[in-house]
């Protein structure tokens, strides 16, 4: 494409293939921005609901605030709000397939094998951030 340099933003599996490109060509990214997301052989999260809410096929309101959004007043509001201006989209996403849940889960199973040094987690919930 002939750029000299991007800014990328990784969000969730996104966000494993924005360090993969970031590893391979470091001249070319000038910011990288990762959202909900964690590094190669990083900490798991250490609540086992999160595998299992994840791998609804289609996630409800309340599935969506549990992954997504932190329990306080606050953030569950802001994430009340985003699902419904996600849910008026004209143009949403179809819902996955069982088999590019099933090649997701692959691939992140993949990126969290062991491979050199275990980074640690932040302690962070990506919802922590303050909202744009």
């Amino acid at each position: 494409m002939g750029l000299q340099a991007v800014d990328v933003l990784g969000f969730s599996i996104g966000g494993y293939v924005a360090q993969g490109l970031v590893l391979r060509h470091p001249d070319l990214v000038w910011r990288l921005v990762l959202v909900g997301t964690a590094p190669r052989n990083g900490e798991l999260a250490n609540d086992p609901r999160i595998p299992q809410v994840a791998a609804n096929p289609v996630p409800t309101l309340e599935d969506f605030l549990f992954l997504f959004f932190t329990p306080s007043a606050a953030s569950q509001a802001a994430g009340k709000h985003s699902w419904q201006r996600r849910h008026q989209r004209k143009d949403a996403d179809p819902p996955s397939s069982p088999e590019s849940m099933k090649a997701q889960s692959t691939a992140i199973g993949e990126w969290r094998k062991p491979r050199g040094e275990r980074i640690p987690s932040s302690g962070h919930h990506p919802a922590d951030a303050r909202p744009w």
